[in-house]
C-alpha cells in the first residue's frame, strides 16, 4: 500500500484580512442592544472554544 500526503498550496492557505468595521465609525447609542447581546453571546461561545 502506498501513502500519499498531499499538502496545500501557498494560495489555498493563505491569511485573508477581513473587513471589519472600526468602532469609532459606529456610534455606540445606534447599535441596538439585541446586537450587542449577540456579540456578547459569539464572544463567550469563541472564549469557551478556545479554552476547551
Amino acid at each position: 500500500m502506498t501513502a500519499n500526503i498531499f499538502s496545500p498550496s501557498a494560495a489555498a492557505v493563505k491569511p485573508r484580512r477581513h473587513p471589519r468595521f472600526r468602532r469609532e465609525d459606529i456610534p455606540a447609542p445606534e447599535i441596538a442592544p439585541v446586537l450587542k447581546a449577540f456579540g456578547q453571546v459569539l464572544r463567550t461561545l469563541e472564549l469557551k472554544r478556545a479554552f476547551n
